[in-house]
């Protein structure tokens, strides 16, 4: 109650927000937190698109300053999305330009995990990793269902379907697929 008199007592939303913090996220919010779905092959070009990038390609964006050097994670029509300095900057296509000079390893650790995405299409069997409730590293496997910008929606065999970065993924050998 209110200490005027004649106040009322206004409950705050805050438990009904709570709730949405501790559910499991959606499909949509996890598509996303990985920038969106991403076209898997060339369907989703316009005709004639040449792309000036490709997944993967080691690039700078705009003046030749080292901080600006990063990694092509996906390319559309007229953007190109550079993972650079632990975040994600959107570009114009034109805004980019080969890296020439030297790259550090972390970099070429991260343009070789983009290279393994973008050789990954819808459908495909996938391994990642993630950590489970305890924090502890689990590897499983389970199929592409849809490439996002920055990483893919995953559906294990329990028919559970998470949000995985790129950089926690990779194709599964012939061998190592579930029957």
């Amino acid at each position: 109650m209110s200490d005027k008199p004649g106040g009322r007592r206004v409950s705050l939303p805050l438990v009904g927000k709570m709730m949405d913090l501790l559910a499991p996220p959606t499909v949509d919010a996890m598509r996303a937190r990985l920038g969106g779905r991403a076209a898997s092959d060339q369907a989703g070009h316009a005709e004639g698109f040449v792309p000036r990038a490709q997944i993967g390609d080691v690039v700078r964006t705009g003046d030749a300053d080292p901080a600006r050097v990063g990694v092509v994670l996906c390319v559309d029509d007229d953007a190109v999305d550079v993972f650079a300095a632990g975040k994600v900057r959107r570009t114009r296509g034109d805004g980019v330009r080969p890296w020439l000079g030297p790259v550090e390893p972390l970099l070429a650790r991260i343009a070789e995990q983009a290279r393994a995405f973008g050789g990954l299409v819808e459908g495909d069997w996938v391994q990642f990793s993630r950590t489970d409730e305890a924090g502890a590293p689990v590897v499983e496997v389970g199929m592409l269902l849809e490439r996002c910008r920055w990483g893919a929606l995953v559906q294990r065999a329990d028919s559970v379907v998470l949000g995985v970065g790129f950089q926690r993924l990779c194709a599964v050998q012939r061998g190592d697929r579930p029957s």
